[in-house]
């Protein structure tokens, strides 16, 4: 990936975030190695809107 070879050579991890709602992103991020590390609730309670975060060791 262009990105990761743009990362510090000391970079350990590379964080993505998603919302809960967007599967396809979910699915996609999980195809590519990308761990669930949190999922932060939506301040107003909406599931479908909670922050997904996800890292991956480079």
């Amino acid at each position: 990936m262009a990105l990761i070879e743009q990362l510090p050579t000391d970079a350990d991890r590379l964080w993505i975030e998603h919302f809960a709602a967007n599967e396809r992103a979910g699915a996609f991020y999980e195809r590519q190695g990308y761990a669930v590390e949190r999922i932060e609730p939506s301040p107003d309670g909406d599931p479908a809107r909670s922050v997904v975060w996800r890292a991956r060791r480079l």
